[in-house]
C-alpha cells in the first residue's frame, strides 16, 4: 500500500462507511490489500465489525418503526420472518389444469433397457 498509513485507511474507511471496494478504488489500492491491513490489524477489523453491526441496528429500528405505523409490506416482511414461531409462515399450492392433479410423465431416451417404461403419476 506504499506510503498509505493505517491510520489514513481507517479515516477513509470511517469516512465512507467501510465500503472497501469504493476506498479501495479512491486510494488507488486493490480491495484484498484493505483487506490483508483487516486481517493484519485486528482491531480494524472489529471497526468494521461494530460499524455492519450498528447499520443493522438502524435497518431494525426503521423496520419496527414501519411495523408500528402500519406499513403492510413492513408487517408482512415480519410475520415471514420473526413471526414463523407464531405459524406465520408462506404456502403454495400446485394444482394442474383447472385444478386437477398435477401429472409428471417421465421418459426414456432411445436405447435404454426395455424394462423402461414412460412413468405416470398424478401428484
Amino acid at each position: 500500500m506504499g506510503r498509505l498509513s493505517k491510520k489514513r485507511l481507517i479515516a477513509e474507511l470511517e469516512k465512507h462507511g467501510w465500503a472497501v471496494y469504493h476506498v479501495a478504488k479512491l486510494l488507488g489500492v486493490s480491495p484484498q490489500a484493505i483487506y490483508y491491513y483487516l486481517q493484519k490489524y485486528p482491531e480494524m477489523q472489529m471497526m468494521k465489525d461494530r460499524y455492519e453491526q450498528e447499520t443493522l441496528d438502524f435497518a431494525e429500528i426503521s423496520l419496527r418503526q414501519k411495523v408500528v405505523s402500519g406499513d403492510a409490506w413492513a408487517i408482512k416482511y415480519i410475520l415471514s420472518t420473526k413471526g414463523k414461531s407464531r405459524g406465520y409462515v408462506e404456502r403454495s399450492e400446485l394444482t394442474g389444469v383447472d385444478e386437477q392433479p398435477i401429472q409428471i410423465i417421465i421418459q426414456r431416451e432411445a436405447g435404454e433397457s426395455d424394462q423402461d417404461q414412460p412413468v405416470s403419476n398424478a401428484v
